[in-house]
């Protein structure tokens, strides 16, 4: 596979993290590869050379040396498990010299949307979160979005169809307009349910104008809470409108 540096990153552009030596992230890789069937790890094994139960994040470049994520981790997690459920990160938006800042080197593997317009679409509904989550009271709480992580991992459950309604209805919570018990004024993402979610949003909004025939065009699947397994098989073999370009190393080292 080919080497990439930071610089060879394109806005829209899905990265998945192989699971590195920490015990968090090899028990977030083990939930999420139950989401796949051997089949499916067989055809992108023989296909393109990809397990998919290798990964346990997602993440989409907002262009070269520039990512935007959501960790539910956070970037000094205090106490395993409980600072992923009261202290995530939320979303992260990355440049260069900060991923080029990380203690522990991360490996990644970067797929790119063929059809350039819903990528760029994908990267414009991130930088509204963004702004979003930026300006608003989602910027200072964590999202306890494991808990559909969990659900996804462990009850097949993939959430509602992504349309109008159910993008309104995260917005409100991103904006800080919606309050739901505990959950005040959280959006409830997790990394790949994130990566997915603005993928089928642009997806929603290209049905309208006849630019695509479904909202899952891209995936395969109109549903956003897709473990960072199910989004790589997804890309390679339902979906079929991603490739893998290349394997990128962050952090540890500087970026060019």
């Amino acid at each position: 596979m080919k080497f990439m540096t930071g610089a060879d990153l394109s806005a829209g552009d899905i990265l998945l993290k192989r699971i590195p030596d920490s015990l968090i992230s090899r028990m977030v890789g083990k939930l999420s590869s139950l989401t796949v069937s051997d089949s499916d790890v067989a055809y992108t094994k023989s296909m393109h050379g990809i397990d998919p139960t290798q990964f346990c994040h997602a993440a989409l470049a907002m262009g070269p040396g520039e990512l935007m994520e959501f960790d539910e981790a956070g970037s000094n997690p205090v106490s395993g498990l409980l600072s992923i459920a009261f202290a995530g990160a939320g979303m992260v938006h990355s440049q260069a010299a900060a991923l080029a800042a990380r203690p522990e080197p991360m490996e990644y593997v970067v797929f790119r949307c063929s059809n350039a317009e819903l990528a760029r679409r994908a990267w414009k509904k991130a930088l509204t979160i963004r702004t979003y989550t930026e300006t608003g009271s989602q910027a200072k709480r964590p999202s306890y979005g494991l808990s559909k992580a969990l659900g996804s991992a462990l009850l097949k459950n993939r959430g509602a169809s992504v349309g109008d309604a159910n993008i309104r209805s995260e917005l409100a919570k991103i904006k800080g307009e919606a309050n739901h018990w505990f959950e005040t004024n959280r959006a409830n993402f997790f990394c790949s349910h994130f990566v997915t979610f603005v993928y089928l949003w642009a997806a929603n909004d290209m049905t309208k104008t006849g630019s695509l025939g479904s909202v899952g065009y891209a995936f395969g699947i109109e549903q956003a809470q897709l473990t960072p397994a199910e989004l790589c098989v997804r890309m390679l073999a339902n979906g079929g409108n991603f490739r893998p370009v290349g394997a990128l190393s962050i952090g540890g080292v500087a970026l060019p």
